[in-house]
């Protein structure tokens, strides 16, 4: 009869290659959980980064809409008190009106509930439909980068951007009047 007795060094040596294997295994998993837990705070700090800049940038085009309406609602109040048709017809106030109501109601903090796409959606037609009823597309808004912006604009150029030599120095009657901005 023959005994089947192992050779102790293999049986060592088989010991010795399981234990690395289980050691590269926990250290494998010890590298993803360690990179799992990083990743996700850089995930959360990215986030809110984006969260902010798009946030920022919403607001900048929303209260460009907003200021933009009120002024022109407000030459409509003074083309009113002297009884004339001036820059901004009945038809483009109310179209105005409307867009600061929509305006008025644009939330002003996070409401994770709420989806403000086609609400701003909306605010960003009945604006583009206002300026095309008062035959100023120069009024649209453009986003700008942030990267490159400042508030003297390019040479030769005021601070609200229009050229010094553009500027009229007489008043225009009322329907030749442009506000520029």
């Amino acid at each position: 009869m023959h005994t089947d007795t192992a050779d102790p060094r293999t049986t060592d040596a088989s010991v010795a290659m399981d234990s690395l294997l289980h050691l590269e295994t926990m250290m494998e998993q010890s590298g993803f959980e360690d990179g799992h837990r990083a990743g996700v705070l850089m995930g959360v700090e990215e986030g809110s980064d984006l969260g902010r800049r798009v946030a920022t940038r919403t607001a900048v085009e929303v209260g460009y809409y907003l200021g933009v309406c009120r002024e022109l609602l407000e030459v409509a109040a003074m083309d009113a008190d002297v009884e004339e048709e001036g820059v901004v017809h009945s038809r483009a106030a109310k179209v105005l009106d409307n867009t600061v109501a929509l305006i008025e109601t644009f939330p002003k903090v996070n409401d994770t509930e709420q989806d403000i796409v086609p609400l701003l959606e909306r605010i960003r037609g009945k604006f583009k439909l206002a300026i095309v009823l008062l035959k100023m597309p120069e009024l649209k808004f453009i986003e700008s980068s942030g990267a490159n912006t400042s508030v003297q604009g390019r040479a030769g150029e005021g601070r609200d951007g229009v050229r010094e030599d553009a500027r009229q120095t007489t008043s225009a009657p009322p329907q030749q009047r442009r506000l520029s901005f």
